[in-house]
């Protein structure tokens, strides 16, 4: 395989003076996968792993510039939040060290020579450990455990190691004080007796230093258990004492908890440390302790026999359950291993019968003749119903301050101490053990041993449903694989089959015995009649038997016994036992008739989808037909307006340029001016009503709406068709609007400008001799409202139910039927609802709620800072009207600016090659070279060169943040003159 296409296992690092090692090392470790680094001495190492951080390093023990313990622990503070794992290589143990396993900082050492044999399982196995640790509890952790003994600090080391620690150690007290002080590890454990110093004065020591006072300290002892033995380790801080007889995961747990608890300060005057624990020598002191450890451990050898006689039990049991297939008869075999196993001579098993009763299952060690005492047994069912209920083993002896049944029990079950334990298995608890001793010496100790046998004694039970359930399952299995409709198939790890359902030899023409032990692919996947795989079927169903996951195919062949075919569609799913693949399952079904089905749906689907696309093209003519209703409607007002505006201005215009006009008179001049601008105002508001109606492009933006603003601007846009209009034709409409404050919502305002623009309309048209027009917004709870209202003629409930379908309509063929199932559709679609009420001769309200946006709360007003004065420039003028060009350079040359004038975008760009400009102004619709092309060039030819484009379509353009390429900003025409300032600030400040 080429090298760049090798998958890399991880980075190692091998520091090592001798080349030939690292070559040999290096060979290695590479035909394993792995990425070798290589460094000859101590600083080498640092600065490669630098440059490359390893997963792994490998670092000779003896280096000719560095000691190997500098260069560990400059490593360990390089990977920082890393837990690299650091091999040391001696060719013998350092002298100074002790043994090898004494040294701290490094993962584990190995004696050289190394072997690749020895050196790629060790290597492997801790890369796999560290990922391990970076998934346990204790990763990103290091421990320090302390013991003479190598044989525990390994176990101690194995148990961490497990949980995510990175676990260092040292030999004994001091050494590891002193690997304490040199690099403080997250928590300490230590054995508490050993050699030059002991745990306790361990502890004290820590305590003792600032910087170590609040390391977590566990202190583990298997010989000091005692009370007094806790008190002196909480005396000198200890964080836990720990001891680890009879719970091998003590210590574990112990650090775990240490993880999170706060530690202990010593206390303010730390006990002297008694010659108990830190003298070898003995005396009377010592003597006590070992009278306690004896006393302790011979209660561990007697809790030991009792699990000694469980284990007896589980093999007994084993050896029952498989001789027994009914509960009645586990029990007869079961109950006298019990009591053997226990050494007890009698005893009985009972189970409910009933709520108020028990039956005797099994008994042994009663004589016939004292059965009729064990049943009496059973008017005590108290005891035993406690027993069920609790979960938890009975003990009478006879003794004061036990149940009044207790005394009863014992005599008729003839004993001096019985035991009654639940046999129980999981939740469920199906009967009671009754164990009886003769003699009175069955103390609390039985409680755990009566416990276990009761376990077992139920998992046995429990065990034997489950069997008794899995054959009925098998049998119910059995019959819905036969039942199934689809084919079901086992194939073994060879690729024959091992069962067939009917369905899959009804399907392959196939009986069931002719299918076992056939190969599946040549006989059903076959593509040539001699039965041979075709080469586009060596992938089929027994590619699921490597261990990925299973297959679903849709097209898949399956051949019949007479050579025909049918399409089908099959899933194979692994059979695994453990990481093994032994098999697969094969489903399969005939789709012949859903694939004839499937081509009928796709011809229809295909006619529907074809039927659709006519459809919204009807629609979407249909919608604009609306539209440019509306707008039509609008247009004979807005004219009206703009004749009205025009008055002025060409009266005016007319009258200072006649022969008689007053030329030496200012106040005149002044005056007709005026006249004039006024009138400019009110045909440049007429026009922008019309392109804010008209506009269309922003539909698809949401953004914070004011809709008492809107409807405010809707008044004004339809003003020349409820006023001007409708006093041509002879009627009077009035306006009135209540707009209370409400917060903003979140809409397109194209869209609701339409939708109330549609229904101004519609109140106009249905009060034909005039009327009132209402229109209100008010905020209820978290929606804002919109009403509508006219006083006009109102509508049938049959037409006001039906108003809002497409194409329904009253007005004939003046109308489209969209108009209101616009609005309703916009409505909708901005998450808001729309209702009508309408009462004949009445008039009608629409009432529009939308939910309502939460109000920010109102920043404080910016303070208003003087507008800076732009200095005198040189400005390159390109407009094509002369009009504009000559209104514009004398605005420019009011403020003392140079204008150079160009007549077209080509003209622009040729005196801007000549020239040197501060400023070009361009127009954008113009022959020859457009102002976007203009100003593509002049920015590629001086990209700091500010430009503001000037157009008709300006204000359109801000709206739908339109902004050409090249271009600083863009304002609207007609520039007024404070306008085109400010714009001109603005550019000139932002490019500089």
């Amino acid at each position: 395989m080429p090298e760049s296409d090798r998958m890399s296992r991880g980075t190692l690092l091998v520091v090592d003076e001798n080349s030939i090692s690292r070559r040999m090392i290096r060979a290695a470790l590479r035909a394993e996968g792995y990425d070798v680094l290589e460094a000859a001495d101590g600083r080498s190492a640092l600065r490669v792993s630098k440059e490359t951080p390893p997963d792994l390093v490998l670092l000779d023990l003896s280096l000719p510039d560095m000691s190997s313990d500098a260069v560990a622990e400059q490593l360990r503070r390089e990977f920082a939040g890393r837990e690299v794992p650091i091999l040391g290589v001696a060719a013998a143990a350092p002298g100074s060290r002790g043994t090898l396993g004494g040294l701290v900082g490094f993962t584990e050492v190995i004696r050289k020579p190394i072997e690749p044999s020895h050196l790629l399982p060790i290597v492997a196995a801790v890369l796999a450990r560290g990922q391990r640790k970076r998934a346990g509890p204790g990763a990103g952790k290091r421990v320090l455990v302390v013991d003479d003994d190598p044989a525990l600090r390994k176990l101690h080391r194995l148990q961490l190691e497990a949980l995510g620690f990175l676990v260092e150690s040292a030999e004994d007290g001091r050494k590891a004080l002193e690997a304490v002080r040199t690099r403080p590890p997250d928590i300490l454990v230590s054995d508490v007796l050993m050699p030059s110093l002991d745990g306790f004065s361990l502890c004290l020591a820590l305590r003792a230093d600032a910087r170590l006072a609040r390391l977590p300290v566990v202190l583990v002892s298997s010989i000091y258990v005692g009370e007094e033995d806790r008190r002196m380790a909480r005396a000198v801080g200890a964080t836990d004492l720990v001891v680890p007889i009879g719970r091998p995961n003590a210590v574990p747990d112990a650090v775990l908890r240490a993880c999170s608890a706060t530690p202990s300060p010593a206390a303010s005057q730390p006990p002297g440390i008694p010659p108990l624990y830190a003298s070898p020598v003995p005396g009377p002191a010592h003597a006590r302790h070992l009278e306690r450890l004896t006393a302790l451990y011979l209660n561990q050898a007697r809790r030991l026999a009792l699990l000694e006689a469980g284990f007896r039990l589980v093999v007994g049991l084993a050896e029952t359950l498989d001789e027994n297939s009914t509960i009645s008869a586990l029990l007869e075999d079961g109950v006298p291993r019990c009591l053997n196993a226990a050494g007890l001579s009698r005893g009985a098993a009972l189970l409910p019968d009933g709520p108020e009763r028990f039956r005797l299952a099994a008994h042994c060690g009663y004589a016939p003749d004292d059965l009729s005492s064990l049943e009496r047994l059973f008017g005590c069912v108290e005891l035993l119903h406690q027993v069920v209920r609790t979960r938890e083993p009975l003990l009478l002896r006879g003794e004061a301050g036990e149940p009044a049944a207790a005394a009863t029990l014992l005599e008729r079950t003839r004993s001096r101490s019985l035991l009654l334990a639940p046999i129980s298995a999981g939740h469920d608890t199906p009967g009671v053990l009754l164990l009886a001793l003769e003699a009175s010496d069955m103390d609390r100790d039985w409680i755990s041993i009566a416990r276990a046998l009761g376990s077992q004694l139920g998992l046995m039970i429990a065990i034997t449903r489950a069997v008794a359930s899995l054959a009925t399952r098998e049998r119910q299995n059995e019959s819905i694989l036969n039942s199934a409709a689809e084919g079901i198939c086992g194939v073994d790890e060879t690729g024959r089959l091992t069962f067939a359902n009917p369905a899959a030899s009804r399907m392959t023409g196939y009986a069931v015995r002719e299918l076992l032990g056939q190969e599946l692919r040549r006989l059903l996947l076959h593509t040539r009649p001699a039965g041979e795989p075709g080469e586009g079927e060596t992938g089929g169903p027994t590619a699921a038997l490597h261990p990925d996951a299973g297959r679903q195919v849709a097209e898949g062949v399956f051949w019949r016994k007479d050579g025909g075919s049918f399409p089908v569609e099959y899933t194979t799913m692994p059979i695994r036992e453990g990481a093994r693949c032994t098999g697969m399952v094969v489903t399969f079904r005939d789709v012949t008739e859903r694939r004839r089905a499937q081509a009928a749906i796709l011809e229809s689907h295909r006619r529907l989808e074809q039927a659709l696309q006519d459809l919204r093209r009807t629609q979407d003519q249909l919608v604009q037909q609306e539209r440019l209703r509306a707008l039509g409607q609008m247009a004979t007002g807005i004219a009206h307006d703009l004749n009205n505006a025009l008055v002025p201005i060409l009266g005016c215009s007319e009258l200072l340029l006649s022969a008689s006009a007053p030329a030496n008179d200012p106040s005149f001049v002044r005056e007709q001016v005026g006249l004039i601008h006024a009138g400019a105002e009110i045909a440049t508001g007429v026009v922008r009503r019309l392109c804010l109606f008209a506009r269309g492009s922003d539909s698809a933006s949401r953004v914070p709406v004011d809709l008492p603003l809107l409807v405010q601007q809707v008044v004004e846009l339809t003003r020349p068709r409820w006023r001007n209009e409708a006093m041509g034709e002879g009627r009077t409409i009035g306006i009135e609007t209540r707009l209370e404050p409400t917060p903003p919502v979140l809409a397109s305002p194209t869209g609701l400008k339409e939708s109330m623009v549609n229904l101004v309309f519609n109140a106009l048209e249905a009060m034909p001799a005039g009327g009132i027009l209402t229109l209100a917004t008010r905020a209820e709870q978290d929606q804002v409202v919109v009403e509508v209202s006219d006083t006009g003629t109102g509508m049938p409930e049959e037409v006001r139910r039906r108003c809002f379908e497409p194409f329904f309509t009253t007005k004939g063929v003046k109308g489209t039927g969209l108009g209101l199932a616009m609005v309703y559709g916009i409505v909708r679609q901005e998450g808001g609802s729309i209702e009508v009420t309408s009462q004949v001769g009445q008039g009608t309200r629409f009432v529009l709620r939308f939910p309502a946006l939460p109000t920010p709360p109102t920043p404080p007003p910016p303070a208003e800072t003087p507008k800076a004065g732009v200095p005198p420039l040189r400005i390159l003028l390109v407009e094509d009207e002369e009009l504009v060009r000559s209104l514009m350079s004398s605005i420019l040359e009011l403020d003392a600016h140079d204008v150079q004038l160009a007549v077209d975008g080509q003209d622009g760009l040729a005196k801007f090659k000549e020239g040197t400009f501060d400023l070009v102004i361009t127009d954008r619709a113009m022959p020859r070279l457009r102002g976007d092309q203009l100003a593509e060039e002049i920015k590629r030819l001086s990209p700091k060169t500010p430009i503001l484009m000037v157009s008709g379509f300006g204000d359109l353009m801000a709206t739908q943040g339109e902004k050409p390429a090249g271009v600083d900003a863009v304002l609207g025409k007609p520039v007024r003159i404070e306008a085109l300032r400010d714009a001109i600030r603005e550019v000139v400040t932002r490019t500089r």
